[in-house]
């Protein structure tokens, strides 16, 4: 699908956002819902529709996150800064140790401290079975309704348009 290629359509958000929408459009035509926008509700996107794609997006950027921090742990051109908010000002905190860093004889590897703060076996468990709190798009909620309206709104424009 020439129209999924370019970088935009393959980023977090609105990746998930176009493969909803086709899906919701299409359901109606085709009968297929993938378990999304109902026939019980005559095609229309619903709340459980909008909570999933929530869901969906969250999942994508922890999967990305995850990712990118295997990759930088690998590369040895990143250095890593150990940045404590003792002192009241992180980002004081941050420039003092990049200006120690600079002033090193050696250039550094991982702090220690950043090893110690690996996670465990059961914290990886742990962190891949959170799941974190809707806390604009709750059920029921006005913000909830006024998104799955505009969804609405945007599935039927494109429906007239096929």
């Amino acid at each position: 699908n020439q129209e999924n290629q370019t970088c935009a359509s393959r980023s977090i958000g609105y990746r998930q956002v176009l493969e909803a929408l086709s899906r919701w459009i299409s359901s109606v035509d085709t009968g297929m819902d993938g378990g999304r926008a109902s026939e019980q509700h005559g095609g229309a996107v619903t709340e459980d529709d909008i909570i999933q794609l929530a869901k969906d997006i969250q999942s994508a950027s922890r999967q990305y996150c995850h990712k990118q921090m295997q990759w930088f742990r690998k590369e040895p051109a990143f250095r890593w800064l150990l940045v404590d908010d003792e002192h009241g000002d992180a980002t004081d905190g941050a420039a003092r140790t990049i200006i120690e860093m600079f002033n090193a004889p050696e250039p550094p590897t991982e702090p220690d401290a950043l090893k110690a703060h690996r996670m465990t076996k059961e914290e990886e468990r742990r962190m891949r079975a959170y799941v974190p709190e809707l806390r604009v798009l709750r059920p029921g909620s006005e913000a909830l309704r006024g998104v799955v309206d505009e969804a609405n709104r945007v599935v039927s424009l494109a429906r007239a348009d096929f």
